[in-house]
């Protein structure tokens, strides 16, 4: 089942017939080449999802067939006119969307990551505001028991959704923070944590998961709350 997600056909890239809105000299990418198959998921997504980018120099492209691999942090194209992957030059591309397989419309942003390993990744914006609360979808490839594949092959590696969230500004960087209440309160000082609680119980919100999360902390980044960047 999962071999479909990892097909790719031997052929360069910059022979690939362009789509709709797709400029070769402004996008880069080579072929993509498969991964190791394993149980689990490498990519954010299933199947396909249409969506767009934007270019370094802000132009966006829609209607592409997108996958974002979540395993190796790259973004894969499928050219329909070539029958063919193309993983997309991170340099080419300051960010992108695309839904998940719930439907939710994703955006992932670009941006440099100064803790190890460091470097320019693509991090899920789930808020967006003076402080931004985003996420990184990493998936790990880890030892387990001993499996048996769909070939008949005995495996003992699996791919598993690790996925680490932060608070996040230009000025002061990364801070680690879990999805969850208790998380968040341990942002702010005692008399805070007061007033905190105080805004989310008249305003009516609770945290659930990650996008009721950002919804909460959306509600407390535009009454002025500024975490204190503590580590758990």
């Amino acid at each position: 089942m999962l071999g479909g997600f990892f097909k790719a056909l031997e052929c360069h890239a910059q022979d690939f017939q362009p789509a709709a809105g797709w400029d070769s000299e402004k996008i880069r990418g080579t072929l993509f080449k498969s991964y190791g198959y394993y149980d689990g998921n490498p990519f954010f997504t299933k199947e396909w999802k249409l969506g767009s980018v934007q270019l370094s120099g802000g132009e966006n492209i829609d209607s592409l067939n997108l996958k974002y691999s979540s395993y190796k942090d790259e973004l894969i194209y499928y050219n329909t006119v070539a029958g063919a992957q193309v993983q997309i030059d991170k340099r080419a591309i300051s960010s992108f969307w695309s839904p998940d397989d719930s439907g939710h419309e994703c955006f992932f942003r670009k941006q440099y990551y100064d803790r190890y390993p460091h470097g320019d990744r693509f991090f899920q914006v789930l808020y967006d505001g003076n402080i931004d609360f985003v996420c990184s979808r990493k998936v790990d490839l880890i030892s387990c028991s001993p499996y048996y594949g769909e070939n008949g092959i005995l495996k003992n590696q699996i791919y598993v959704l690790s996925p680490s969230f932060f608070f996040y500004s230009p000025e002061k960087g990364y801070c680690p923070v879990r999805p969850t209440k208790r998380s968040l309160l341990l942002q702010f000082s005692n008399d805070k944590k007061k007033e905190v609680r105080r805004l989310l119980r008249k305003q009516h919100e609770a945290v659930v998961d990650e996008y009721s999360f950002a919804t909460v902390w959306a509600v407390l980044d535009k009454a002025g709350f500024v975490p204190e960047f503590r580590r758990e």
